[in-house]
Order: C-alpha cells, then sequence, then structure tokens
C-alpha cells in the first residue's frame, strides 16, 4: 500500500524527545512520526519517556502508512490519546511482541496504550500490557 518515504530503524532508543503542537507541526508522534504513503519497520526500539502534545506520546502512525512494529518496549509515554503508540484507520501495521508499561494519557481514551482513530484497542495477543 505504501509508496512514499522508506524507513528502518533498529536496535535504537528514545528518550524524552518531544512533539509540540504549533502552526507547522500537529504535535503526533513524540519519538517517531509516520504519515502519508510512508513504509515504516521498527524493531528492537525503546521509548521512554516521550511526549506528543496531540497522539502517539511515542509513536504516531497516521494517513495511509504501513507500519511493521516489532519487539518494542514503551514506557511511560504521554499523549493526550494513544500515549505509547498511535495507529489511525487508515495505516496497515503488522505488531508482534509490543510492551506497555505504565502509559500516561491525558485526556481521553480512557487509558488506552494502544489506539485506532475509530477508538479500537490492539488485540492482547499483539501487546503486554502492564
Amino acid at each position: 500500500k505504501a509508496t512514499g518515504v522508506v524507513a528502518r530503524i533498529t536496535d535504537c532508543r528514545f528518550y524524552k524527545n518531544q512533539a509540540i503542537k504549533n502552526e507547522n507541526n500537529p504535535g503526533n508522534g513524540g519519538a517517531i512520526y509516520v504519515t502519508q504513503l510512508a513504509d515504516a519497520t521498527i524493531t528492537g526500539c525503546e521509548f521512554t519517556e516521550n511526549t506528543a502534545a496531540n497522539s502517539g506520546g511515542a509513536v504516531g502512525i497516521h494517513g495511509e502508512a504501513t507500519a511493521k512494529l516489532t519487539d518494542l518496549t514503551f514506557t511511560k509515554n504521554t499523549a493526550v490519546t494513544g500515549a505509547g503508540l498511535y495507529l489511525s484507520i487508515n495505516t496497515t501495521e503488522t505488531l508482534k511482541n509490543l510492551t506497555f508499561t505504565t502509559q500516561i494519557v491525558a485526556l481521553n481514551s480512557a487509558g488506552d496504550v494502544i489506539q485506532t482513530i475509530n477508538g479500537e484497542t490492539v488485540p492482547a495477543s499483539a501487546a503486554t500490557v502492564s
């Protein structure tokens, strides 16, 4: 589906990054923001204390992007929605072995750590939440 930018991110640590909201930035994806027709593969990474003014405290996947997320750890990330990970309704995602600990949701979403634009959460088989 994706035909835009291709990104491969492996074995990284993202610590205390921030996505602010202003006239040029929607404030999505505190550490990583994937949008439109991008194709992103993120493997073996840790996301700790990242913040987004809007959605995806650590990672925000929006638009018709394709995302393959494997062996990721999310700890104490903060956003209005999808504190750890936010997936929009039009994304195509493959999720495997995602671990979430103490995500902080500022508003909305009733504490969901993974949220799609239509309010669904990721199946428990794809993620470990503590």
